[in-house]
């Protein structure tokens, strides 16, 4: 009864409501982008941008402000992503065959794991299983800047 007459008073101090912080428009489709990538990786790529929205706590018609509709939202994820994983010294890294091909290929899977985040490999296993050509399409870089040059190290290692 205490609590209820508490609650109904009006000199009872009252809970400040944090003050929302205005985010510059890159900040904020930053944060969009990141929130979406770590979204979609747990929910799927055909969850609503509304769930979205509930989740970053703004309205949905701010996610349109920023990218024209889902797909180009789940674009620029992907593409800030995987596109962010690659490091172009990794070309000459494998290829250096001055130094053994194990160490060369240590060197470079515990390098592009450290890049490679729990969102990352999430976001594309998920988008795999969803039947989104979003992991095929980034797939092909992977295997074109890495696999490749991989294996054609492998060979050259066996001859």
């Amino acid at each position: 009864m205490a609590k209820a007459a508490a609650g109904n008073n009006k000199n009872a101090p009252q809970a400040e409501p944090s003050p929302r912080r205005r985010l510059r428009p890159a900040e904020r489709s930053r944060r969009i982008v990141e929130e979406a990538a770590a979204f979609f990786a747990e929910h799927g790529l055909e969850t609503s941008t509304r769930e979205l929205a509930d989740r970053l706590g703004v309205a949905q018609a701010l996610i349109y402000r920023y990218f024209p509709s889902k797909q180009a939202l789940i674009e620029r994820v992907f593409e800030t992503t995987f596109v962010r994983l690659w490091d172009d010294a990794w070309d000459t890294l494998i290829a250096d065959r001055a130094r053994p091909l194990e160490e060369r290929l240590v060197r470079l899977y515990v390098a592009y794991m450290e890049r490679a985040d729990s969102v990352a490999v999430r976001l594309f296993v998920r988008a795999g299983l969803d039947g989104a050509d979003m992991a095929r399409r980034y797939s092909v870089p992977l295997t074109d800047q890495m696999l490749r040059p991989v294996i054609a190290e492998l060979l050259a290692d066996c001859v």
